[in-house]
């Protein structure tokens, strides 16, 4: 598999599943023993179906969630991608502040392992700081503060 074969994946994956919402896309692109490690869950995701259950989640706090490649690098079985994502904070989770309404920008990087054509472990970093200062939900010297 070539590196721009890899990125096309990484891109039909944000597309699909996190813009799209179809979640039909995790099983045809994710490894049955996917591994990923987002700070916005906690613990490690483990396979698809928890997976998918996460993505939900966060698409129900932001139902009008997009997500712009802004970069991507490949190496090997890894690619990096760098990413805007924009949403309204208009959705509840147990997990999640109460909605507030507001819209927020924020940037990030998801490194993710292709292997045999598909996302084997992905590591997911943004600047959630910023994400819950946009939202109002920490204040400007809470944001500084940490």
């Amino acid at each position: 598999m070539t590196d721009e074969q890899k990125k096309k994946v990484v891109r039909q994956f944000l597309q699909g599943v996190w813009i799209d919402g179809d979640l039909g896309v995790v099983d045809n692109l994710v490894a049955p023993d996917f591994l990923g490690h987002s700070p916005g869950a906690g613990e490690p995701i483990e396979g698809p179906e928890t997976l998918s259950q996460f993505i939900s989640g966060y698409r129900g706090i932001f139902p009008d969630l997009t997500i712009r490649v802004d970069r991507q690098i490949a190496d090997g079985d890894m690619v990096l991608t760098q990413w805007t994502e924009r949403g309204t904070h208009l959705g509840e989770s147990p997990h999640f502040p109460p909605p507030t309404g507001r819209t927020m920008e924020v940037t990030g990087m998801v490194l993710t392992r292709i292997v045999n054509g598909r996302i084997k472990e992905s590591w997911s970093e943004w600047n959630m700081l910023d994400q819950l200062r946009q939202l109002g939900i920490l204040d400007e010297q809470e944001a500084n503060a940490n």
